[in-house]
């Protein structure tokens, strides 16, 4: 969900792997989640700032984000790669991927939540390609920084209204990577 500054609240659902959603991330947001089952959900939040390129005007409109679903080989070849790797130290567990102990005041999960800067996008080879692939469809926007998740019944992600202060960001993407049951 996206709160809007004017206080309106827009919602976007990713209940499919490959929907997502884009906005400025200076917008108040928040992932809603309610899980019942023993599911993990990934997600990813993708931080960029501008590529340089030239910008829809439409889109710096602040009532406007965008969104869509991506289907493509990249995508596919990180959703398994996670579901395959995300405990392997020598893949998402690597502790050059750790996130903050704490963000926005409340602690991190360590176990469910990487932190994956673009010096370090290659070392994740699926990972680099599918970001290659987001800012390709998006010109306007360069990737900085991927934020996983891995999202539970004991861990939700950020539900409290939130801006993205990260980096310098100014585009934030957040990515139904998939569901492991």
């Amino acid at each position: 969900m996206i709160k809007i500054c004017d206080h309106s609240i827009d919602k976007y659902m990713l209940n499919t792997v490959g929907d997502y959603v884009l906005f400025q991330a200076n917008c108040f947001h928040r992932g809603y989640f309610y899980i019942t089952s023993n599911s993990i959900y990934y997600t990813a939040q993708l931080f960029a700032t501008s590529s340089g390129k030239q910008t829809p005007r439409s889109f710096w409109n602040r009532q406007t984000a965008i969104v869509s679903t991506i289907r493509c080989k990249e995508l596919t070849d990180l959703s398994t790669d996670i579901m395959n790797y995300w405990e392997r130290k020598d893949k998402y567990m690597n502790d050059m991927f750790n996130p903050p102990k704490k963000y926005d005041s409340e602690n991190i999960d360590r176990k469910s939540h990487r932190v994956i800067e673009k010096k370090n996008f290659e070392r994740l080879h699926y990972l680099n390609l599918f970001v290659k692939q987001i800012e390709k469809l998006h010109e306007n926007i360069d990737i900085k920084k991927v934020w996983i998740m891995a999202k539970s019944k004991h861990e939700k992600g950020f539900q409290k209204w939130h801006v993205d202060k990260v980096d310098g960001a100014t585009t934030t993407i957040v990515v139904n990577l998939g569901i492991a049951t």
